[in-house]
């Protein structure tokens, strides 16, 4: 089993309340090509490890993220050695679950589930959640050689949705690549559709909320 295989069960569950995270920063985000995107969340969230081995390394990288998001500053050194006695050692062998296993060992509650829709998603970055899609690589590079062939093999974290600012349509998302080694990278709603939500929309989301105390971001407990 490799870690984007769903081995969680259940059933999807109901989205987080929407009252949480009221204090999730926002802005005008003006893109390259000119056009202008309400961004909830951050572009450029905590700094991801770059490891070239995607499959066997960002998984524990995607869970530094989050981690580093709730004040838990860990590198992938530090997962892997934390995690060297666990059954999630071995990092390749990581499930969406398993990552909400190694969420839950380093103090961040967590879950994994079945995305319901895009505005699914969004509600995760709106209402401040840590949160880690599994994606096909070849599908959201756009390079065949990393196709997934209709399943996901990459994990991307979550940092911002994009809407417009008129009338509030969802355009996108921010996520932090580790695989590619960039952070803050831009996914319309169809890249996203393609790349997640057609090869399962499995994710892993924290039950803790974040919030922005002036330029600090801390985790509580929502």
């Amino acid at each position: 089993m490799t870690w984007w295989q769903q081995d969680f069960g259940g059933d999807a569950g109901e989205p987080p309340s929407a009252d949480a995270g009221a204090d999730v920063p926002s802005w005008l985000e003006v893109r390259p090509d000119g056009s202008e995107l309400l961004v909830y969340g951050e572009i450029t969230a905590q700094r991801t490890d770059f490891f070239e081995d995607f499959e066997a390394r960002s998984a524990l990288c995607c869970c530094a993220d989050v981690l580093r998001a709730f004040d838990r500053p860990v590198g992938f050194a530090d997962l892997e050695a934390r995690l060297a006695d666990t059954p999630y050692r071995d990092a390749s062998d990581l499930s969406v679950a398993g990552m909400a296993a190694v969420l839950e060992l380093n103090g961040v509650s967590a879950r994994a589930e079945v995305g319901l829709s895009l505005e699914d998603l969004a509600a995760h970055a709106e209402q401040g959640r840590g949160c880690v899609i599994a994606v096909d690589a070849g599908v959201w590079w756009n390079e065949p050689a990393h196709w997934g062939f209709g399943a996901a093999n990459l994990p991307l974290t979550l940092t911002a949705s994009a809407r417009d600012p008129a009338s509030g349509d969802l355009r996108g998302f921010y996520f932090n690549d580790p695989a590619s080694g960039r952070d803050g990278v831009y996914g319309d709603t169809a890249v996203v559709s393609r790349s997640w939500l057609e090869t399962g929309a499995q994710m892993v989301f924290t039950e803790v909320i974040k919030t922005w105390v002036g330029d600090l971001l801390e985790g509580i407990f929502g």
